[in-house]
């Protein structure tokens, strides 16, 4: 019983239904075929204790981080590089802000590399932000 119930919360159906009602996008026949391609675990997968599926065809992520100074972007990002740098995950991080001194976290790419902000605030008159 505890078996067929798991594979019916993998499948996202609902074990108090003989008919096959779905939940998480599961066709009624319980093909669930968005997380069969790697998706995210839905809530009853989660919630029934089973671990979320790793595929070789893993789609690249990216995560853009945006915030008010003082927000905690460079702390966030920190944290981010050694916690990607721990699990052995690629990744690459990326500096658009060319205003900044330094970075607490390795920018792959850096666009104070190109962009001298000093010569674009005297250029266009404006400030740093």
């Amino acid at each position: 019983q505890t078996t067929d119930t798991a594979k019916m919360h993998a499948q996202g159906t609902s074990s108090s239904s003989a008919g096959g009602s779905t939940q998480g996008g599961a066709t009624p026949d319980g093909d669930n075929s968005a997380n069969a391609m790697g998706a995210l675990p839905t809530v009853d997968e989660t919630q029934a204790g089973i671990p979320p599926r790793v595929t070789s065809e893993r789609k690249p992520v990216a995560c853009l981080i945006l915030g008010m100074a003082g927000a905690g972007k460079s702390s966030l990002l920190a944290r981010l590089n050694a916690y990607l740098h721990e699990k052995k995950e690629k990744y690459y991080m990326i500096n658009l802000d060319p205003a900044v001194l330094e970075t607490s976290f390795g920018a792959n790419i850096d666009i104070r590399d190109t962009v001298n902000y000093k010569e674009v605030m005297k250029q266009y008159a404006v400030g740093p932000n």
